[in-house]
């Protein structure tokens, strides 16, 4: 049985998933529950809610992989147990007081739990506390309420009560070509989705790298059009990544396959890939590294690659800047960098 992203939400608009009783579950594994547990965005311990409700479809649908991000077949193993386990860890929620709605956002409840929160100058405050004051912590976490970190930061002074703090799910129009947070100074940026930003910043958090990286990347890699169906004739190479045809059977795949997922889905396939660097990819260079010298990763950047008159250096010939020779990881990811504004 198919299961639509919005018939899942409706079926849970009067329940609440309790994480405590997920973890008591035997249904799926402790890696599959860990997963699941990404939806809740306000780390209350339950899932609810709409927004909170589509991310935990998000994450079941990570075991479908049919290609279609607004579909799950149930008659698949791994998702009919994943599904299970999420029906018999759910509440019901309590009807609210006559007159009152039960509907909340999870910034509403950050707002009530913080009193003194009363213009978007103290939610930068305080986001930047709860973030240690870590820069890119705070746009992250901002970006999980469901608030635009640069909209605070340009209405300062507004309030944040009565529901006005800038949302990023606002129900007006969306504009893709200007996207908001630092992901907008990559070239490229305005061809992407506010959706697959947000996957971008999302899959940059879990590989411990820094989003504008991973984005520089791709963008120097399909040419600024981040798309997931751009070819290299030559190589076969495909996608954001331009993954290799080998690479693509070793992941179960093939670049064909992969030539016809969304830009959103193929970046699970961009995570999987670079998963066995998580942690590694510090810099411009080591992130470049992890796609086209994996060998290299953490090398620095002024480990050698390439030396003249190898057949990998008369492919890369035009990556010597300074003609001596050889080719370094900074020089290799010099056009990369070029992608960041």
């Amino acid at each position: 049985m198919r299961i639509s992203r919005e018939t899942f939400i409706q079926s849970l608009e009067d329940k609440k998933v309790s994480l405590e009783k997920m973890g008591g579950d035997r249904g799926i594994s402790s890696a599959s529950k860990q997963r699941l547990a990404r939806a809740d965005l306000n780390g209350d311990g339950y899932i609810q809610g709409a927004e909170e409700s589509s991310k935990l479809f998000d994450q079941m649908d990570h075991f479908d992989r049919d290609g279609n991000a607004n579909t799950v077949n149930t008659n698949t193993t791994d998702v009919r147990a994943v599904h299970s386990t999420i029906m018999r860890s759910t509440e019901e929620v309590s009807a609210p007081a006559p007159g009152q709605s039960n509907r909340t956002t999870a910034l509403d409840e950050l707002l009530a739990s913080n009193p003194s929160v009363e213009t978007n100058q103290d939610l930068i405050n305080l986001f930047l506390r709860r973030n240690r004051n870590n820069w890119n912590g705070a746009v992250r976490e901002a970006e999980r309420y469901g608030v635009d970190f640069d909209d605070l930061l340009r209405n300062r002074e507004a309030s944040v009560r009565g529901g006005s703090a800038p949302s990023t799910n606002s129900t007006s129009p969306v504009n893709n070509s200007r996207p908001t947070g630092r992901l907008a100074s990559v070239a490229g940026a305005e061809n992407t989705s506010a959706a697959f930003r947000q996957k971008v910043v999302e899959v940059a958090e879990r590989l411990q790298m820094d989003p504008v990286h991973l984005m520089a990347v791709m963008s120097f890699e399909t040419g600024e059009t981040f798309s997931s169906s751009v070819r290299n004739r030559h190589t076969g190479a495909t996608g954001l990544i331009q993954f290799m045809p080998q690479t693509a059977r070793g992941m179960g795949t093939s670049t064909s396959a992969l030539s016809r997922l969304s830009p959103e889905r193929q970046l699970d396939y961009v995570e999987r890939y670079l998963e066995p660097y998580a942690g590694r990819m510090n810099t411009v260079e080591d992130a470049y590294m992890a796609v086209l010298w994996p060998a290299a990763v953490g090398r620095g950047p002024n480990h050698v690659l390439f030396r003249r008159g190898t057949r990998a250096y008369r492919q890369n010939s035009g990556l010597d800047i300074n003609r001596n020779g050889y080719i370094t990881s900074r020089e290799a990811a010099n056009k990369v960098r070029a992608k960041i504004g």
